[in-house]
């Protein structure tokens, strides 16, 4: 199995995978991921329900929706996070394409030909493409701002001992109610956030040379062993292989 990272600039990476079989656990993105099978089949599991994603067809996670992956033979995918992309909007998971096919190849071929600095136009290339398949959401109802307030508590203060105490007391709710509102609206716990959040911010620390144990203490986690099982849980590849991909 290879899992291989990129980063084009700030806003736009990238995620390679070949003979992968790894099952991710329950989480979510902080960025709009869309990607492409091409080869094998992924099963993406939604609450709502699982989409089987064969090759040369698209796949698509919203900023914020929880969702786990597995695969029951290996398959190969390229995937890639924007940041600040369709903030107003949601898709649908399973997309059939050409124009996304096309630019996939494109940037699969772009990526491995060592050409990274001609993808400044995927961004603008890929929105067009999914223009047709968008549809509006709305986050005005009064338990999502609750649920939203309740996230960038947890964003500002990841790297300190956070309890569910603290966010509800920060909320003005019950801790019990808290744990509820949030697993109704996000899909996963309120640890589970917060957990995937350290990692998130961790990656950036592990970019920029940090060792693993200061990377691990930085983020929020109490130990490197704590933070290197649930690295690899969630990233499918440990924190030193994900740190080569960047060396």
């Amino acid at each position: 199995m290879s899992i291989v990272f990129g980063q084009v600039n700030r806003q736009f990476n990238y995620v390679i995978g070949e003979n992968v079989r790894h099952r991710f656990p329950m989480h979510i993105h902080h960025t709009f991921c869309v990607g492409m099978v091409t080869k094998g089949k992924r099963l993406i599991q939604f609450p709502h329900g699982n989409e089987s994603i064969g090759e040369g067809e698209i796949f698509v996670i919203n900023a914020g929706q929880p969702h786990a992956v597995r695969a029951d033979e290996p398959h190969d995918y390229i995937a890639v996070n924007i940041d600040q992309i369709f903030p107003e909007y949601s898709f649908r998971n399973k997309i059939r394409s050409l124009s996304c096919q096309a630019l996939f190849a494109n940037i699969s071929d772009t990526i491995r030909n060592g050409k990274q600095d001609l993808l400044s136009s995927f961004i603008t290339n890929i929105s067009e493409a999914l223009e047709e398949f968008k549809t509006i959401t709305s986050i005005n109802q009064s338990p999502v701002k609750m649920v939203q307030k309740a996230k960038e508590y947890m964003d500002s203060h990841y790297h300190e001992p956070i309890l569910i105490a603290d966010i509800a007391r920060h909320l003005c709710i019950s801790p019990f109610h808290f744990c509820r509102l949030f697993k109704q609206y996000t899909g996963i716990s309120p640890y589970s956030y917060l957990l995937q959040y350290r990692i998130k911010c961790s990656r950036s620390l592990l970019q920029n040379h940090y060792s693993v144990f200061d990377a691990a203490v930085a983020s929020g986690f109490y130990d490197s062993s704590h933070y290197i099982r649930h690295f690899i849980s969630y990233e499918g590849i440990s924190p030193r292989h994900y740190q080569k991909n960047f060396s």
